[in-house]
């Protein structure tokens, strides 16, 4: 009986213990989560009103039903890649499905073509692109693609153009009613590659204008991994303080005020504008933070001489240290010099002349 009493004992407080380790992993969950959630409010805000330096911004425009789905990717030197929706305002170009002869009238170019009744042989033929729609654009570094398709609904026939820095320049690829590629890319006659690569400029530049009506964060990733994951949000932090220290220490050697950080901008007509924040202002915004934390914002606060300043002191003579006594303490008096009438080689040396007027040392009966 005491036997089975103390299994019994030791099976309830297992069950406990599981049930209460069960309970503060779900605490621990659920209060990561909120945080990771105010983390990616905070990055959201930021990335809707601005650039991240070192900052590549790519687009991409496709067909979702009746209308385009318009998102930004943004790509950082540090590692961080993130998506934005962006929206689009009515009366713009993108708000309705976009046909190519709106943009280029009788666009026409060369593409291969098999032809023929009983011999069939490729051949070049024109082939009209103004008849297709836009169906999705990609702009990224250094390459672009351009899909056109016969109809706005399901894959279609069609072509797609590729853009590339480098050679071959741009290239069309025939497109079947299931939306497979019906041969190779074929290289662009350099007379029909600059027509397509104006219509892919006209359409780039329609995107780009909606950079300037972000809406909201999709996801974000640092180093191809989830924001969240293994402690990425601080490390996050820390790149990103990393990647705008240098320009913060650069506008504070080039304040006028220690205390600050100023940007100027002329405006002409002997005008200018003047930005300016407090430096404990920033600090004051981080001190909720533990200290851990606020130790990620320390680059910031590194002063950087400019180097015409650190060259200007290399010229001075060393300034002797100043010795200042204590507080409430008496102000040290030189001794006199001792009246030596003697070198240290033992030649006789010449006293001091006397003081005009007679003034001099006071003596025993003054």
């Amino acid at each position: 009986m005491i036997v089975r009493a103390a299994a019994d004992a030791v099976a309830a407080e297992l069950t406990a213990a599981r049930a209460a380790i069960d309970a503060e992993a779900a605490r621990c969950t659920a209060e990561a989560t909120r945080e990771l959630g105010v983390c990616l409010e905070a990055l959201q805000r930021l990335l809707l009103a601005y650039d991240l330096p070192e900052t590549h911004v790519g687009l991409h425009v496709g067909l979702a039903g009746t209308r385009y789905a318009t998102r930004a990717i943004l790509k950082t030197a540090f590692g961080l890649e993130a998506r934005l929706d962006l929206e689009v305002p009515a009366g713009h170009l993108l708000a309705e499905i976009v046909r190519v002869d709106r943009l280029a009238d009788r666009l026409e170019v060369h593409a291969p073509e098999l032809a023929g009744w009983l011999h069939k042989e490729v051949k070049l033929r024109p082939q009209r692109l103004d008849r297709h729609h836009v169906a999705e654009l990609s702009i990224a570094s250094g390459e672009s693609t351009l899909k056109l398709r016969a109809e706005t609904e399901g894959p279609g026939p069609g072509f797609d153009l590729a853009f590339r820095d480098e050679t071959p320049r741009a290239t069309l690829t025939r497109v079947d009613e299931r939306g497979a590629p019906a041969g190779a890319p074929f290289e662009l006659s350099e007379a029909d590659a600059t027509k397509v690569r104006a219509l892919r400029d006209k359409l780039a530049a329609a995107a780009t204008e909606l950079l300037q009506h972000r809406k909201a964060l999709l996801g974000a990733t640092l180093d191809g991994a989830p924001l969240g994951v293994d402690g990425s949000a601080s490390r996050l932090v820390e790149r990103m303080v990393g990647a705008i220290a240098p320009t913060v220490r650069e506008i504070a050697a080039r304040s006028q005020s220690t205390g600050e950080l100023v940007l100027r901008r002329l405006l002409g007509d002997g005008r200018r504008e003047e930005l300016f924040v407090s430096k404990a202002e920033l600090q004051q915004r981080i001190e909720p933070l533990p200290a851990v934390a606020r130790g990620l914002f320390a680059p910031l606060w590194i002063e950087d001489r400019p180097a015409a300043a650190d060259a200007a002191a290399s010229k001075l003579p060393p300034r002797p240290p100043r010795r200042t006594p204590p507080l409430g303490s008496p102000m040290p008096v030189p001794a006199a010099p001792a009246p030596e009438t003697a070198t240290a080689a033992g030649e006789p040396r010449e006293a001091p002349a006397a003081p005009p007027n007679g003034a001099g040392p006071p003596g025993p009966g003054r």
